[in-house]
């Protein structure tokens, strides 16, 4: 079990690396580190809000809300680099939840119904999958809960990799889908 500070931190962010799991807050500039048994070892400072966290085997990368993913050291959290994420030639702000999946970097954006897929070198976005169709997947009921505060968006990505699987939600959602993002 992972620390339980109550209130006092947003969790936004959590990936595993070398045998340790970390998680970054939302806007209190902190990413905590635990052992595998959810046992903290460390906190580090992050001069950034915190918004989505992966990783490419070597470096965690994360994003801030903006249109820039930043790989940062995982014993400091320094940054290293940030790669700007565009499609075409625009930026594409409100990078939220990040998953590593086959190389790429998946990403929701942030108040929308939209996962984009990104090439991490260059940031350009390759696909994007809509999924708004979700709402079809629930009863009226649970759209009007949806509906009825702002914040609960489409927030969450998870990949299974024996299966092949992702796994999306959003806040305050009572569902969690599973399915593959296939190219048209």
């Amino acid at each position: 079990m992972l620390a339980n500070f109550g209130k006092r931190f947003f969790g936004e962010g959590l990936t595993i690396l070398n045998n340790q799991i970390f998680q970054l807050s939302w806007q209190e500039h902190l990413a905590f580190v635990y052992d595998l048994n959810g046992k903290l070892l460390r906190s580090m400072r992050n001069t950034l809000e915190g918004w989505g966290l992966t990783n490419d085997g070597t470096n965690l990368i994360f994003s801030d809300g903006s249109d820039h993913l930043f790989y940062v050291n995982p014993a400091d959290f320094k940054t290293l680099r940030s790669v700007p994420v565009k499609v075409g030639n625009m930026p594409l702000a409100s990078l939220n939840e990040l998953e590593n999946v086959g190389g790429k970097i998946y990403a929701n954006v942030f108040l929308t119904w939209d996962i984009v897929r990104i090439e991490p070198r260059t940031g350009c976005v390759e696909a994007i999958a809509r999924l708004d169709r979700l709402l079809d997947r629930m009863t009226a009921e649970e759209r009007r809960y949806l509906q009825s505060d702002t914040n609960f968006v489409l927030n969450g990505i998870a990949y299974d990799a024996p299966r092949k699987s992702f796994y999306v939600t959003g806040k305050n959602w009572i569902n969690i889908f599973t399915g593959r993002f296939v190219d048209q």
